[in-house]
């Protein structure tokens, strides 16, 4: 167990909506997290599976950690800004740092595993968890998730540009709590999705909200260019991707969007996701 009085001495790195990482000793740092959950340790399984299948991850460098009330995981430090801080000041680098995500994902994809949680698992829990759909609606939802492939290919999740740090050895990939096996496709969607709610809630004044779209055009032009069947059922995953997200993103303001979208798709009508 760490000491409470340590973490208050400890220079802050970083502080994001679930954890705040500390600068710590012997060129480390604790990621210490604001509430307790279950899949904390899942985040050290699967980062722990990435690192040593060879993906640019942190290593893990302790267990759980207990801190006072709180958990924490000791990472090695890697320093650098997100690809989307990155960006931000680079915005002439867009379409390469596409590429680099587009290409790191693929990477992660064509990794089959066998000791992760069940993509498919965790979805059909969430969908069960859904409050502001109606009953017959989850029941279309659940039909399609049992009708799609579960596969068991390495997925992070969360994986978008604030998920990957623009370090001096290259891009790494952070923040595995929801790391599973699954289907490709699935872990796609769910890229696709953070897209469209950044893009729908980030608009800016300036025009910045521009480089993103070029962005995420980019990303998905690559990822299908090194995976040409990568979009066969891509809308049934969509579907249940935006389905599980109203439990997974519950903080998020765009619920609206999310709903429309769901009730559009499955009524084969237009919705302007499904242009984008």
């Amino acid at each position: 167990m760490e000491s409470d009085s340590s973490i208050s001495t400890a220079p802050i790195l970083a502080e994001g909506s679930t954890a705040t990482i500390y600068e710590w000793k012997d060129e480390t740092v604790l990621k210490l997290f604001k509430q307790r959950s279950s899949w904390h340790t899942n985040e050290i399984a699967s980062t722990k599976v990435a690192h040593d299948l060879g993906l640019p991850v942190p290593r893990v460098c302790s267990g759980l950690l207990e801190i006072g009330q709180q958990e924490g995981i000791m990472f090695e430090r890697v320093d650098g800004p997100t690809m989307a801080d990155f960006l931000e000041d680079h915005p002439t680098e867009v379409e390469h740092c596409a590429i680099i995500a587009a290409d790191l994902q693929s990477r992660m994809h064509s990794m089959e595993i066998a000791n992760l949680p069940l993509l498919t698992d965790l979805l059909s829990w969430s969908i069960h968890q859904t409050n502001p759909l109606e009953t017959k609606t989850i029941k279309l939802v659940e039909d399609i998730l049992a009708q799609l492939p579960a596969r068991e290919f390495l997925c992070h999740c969360d994986f978008y540009p604030r998920n990957l740090l623009m370090s001096p050895q290259g891009p790494m990939i952070i923040d595995w709590a929801i790391g599973t096996r699954g289907n490709p496709t699935a872990d796609l969607a769910r890229t696709w999705l953070i897209s469209r709610l950044l893009l729908d809630t980030e608009k800016e004044p300036d025009g910045k909200d521009m480089h993103w779209q070029r962005f995420w055009d980019t990303f998905f032009r690559r990822y299908e260019k090194l995976n040409p069947s990568c979009f066969d059922q891509f809308l049934q995953w969509q579907i249940v991707v935006a389905t599980a997200s109203l439990v997974w993103d519950k903080s998020l303001t765009s619920m609206d969007s999310r709903l429309s979208f769901i009730n559009t798709a499955l009524s084969d009508s237009e919705h302007p996701w499904l242009r984008a």
